[in-house]
């Protein structure tokens, strides 16, 4: 089977901060329902627009939790977000905020064409404050889930707990120690130590 590599997108991996922001879901259905919960979880602020929406969609914006535009896309309707995706059942509608998208400078997912979205969405594994990526670049989804699934067998609901203690731990040591030497020696001993085994063992409880 031959391939044309140079028509695939490679993809920089990056994690944003998206708190605050202005993100839009064109499309009301299961997929938009998958990445409205993601931005939610980071809280971003999120805008759907759609003729229709599910139960589930609809109750986040009963809540008060999405705004809902209950129409068709239409041209210029992008402009004023950071992030969009394209997510209806219609490859037209989703060419369309694709090129409308780009023409703002929108970063842009279109669910299931890589070759249309300027940043793809990972499958991603989330312990607390862990998480860990997995991309095939669009290539296979399906693969990327399965290699995700993988490495939930070898990070455990422990992680959260450890990482978050971590976390309060550095920073206590930010606000004590004023001086960066002294604070840098601090962080660096407390790197040196073996916190999972120490959790796993029950030395140390958190």
């Amino acid at each position: 089977m031959d391939m044309d590599v140079n028509t695939m997108p490679s993809f920089y991996p990056v994690m944003l901060n998206i708190s605050g922001l202005s993100c839009l879901v064109v499309g009301g259905g299961k997929v938009a329902e998958r990445k409205i919960a993601s931005l939610l979880a980071s809280g971003a602020r999120v805008t759907v627009i759609s003729p229709t929406v599910s139960d589930k969609i609809e109750s986040w914006i009963k809540e008060g939790k999405v705004k809902a535009v209950y129409r068709e896309y239409e041209t210029g309707d992008a402009k004023q977000y950071r992030l969009v995706y394209a997510a209806t059942n219609d490859d037209s509608v989703n060419g369309q905020v694709s090129d409308d998208a780009k023409a703002y400078h929108c970063w842009v997912n279109v669910s299931g064409d890589q070759q249309m979205s300027s940043f793809i969405d990972p499958a991603v594994l989330t312990r607390g404050k862990l998480q860990i990526a997995v991309s095939t670049s669009g290539a296979s989804p399906v693969i990327a889930a399965k290699i995700k699934k993988e490495l939930e067998e070898h990070y455990g609901e422990e992680y959260e707990r450890v990482l978050h203690f971590l976390y309060l731990l550095r920073s206590e040591v930010r606000k004590r120690f004023a001086d960066e030497k002294r604070r840098k020696q601090v962080l660096r001993y407390i790197g040196q130590i073996d916190w999972m085994e120490l959790y796993r063992s029950n030395q140390m409880k958190f």
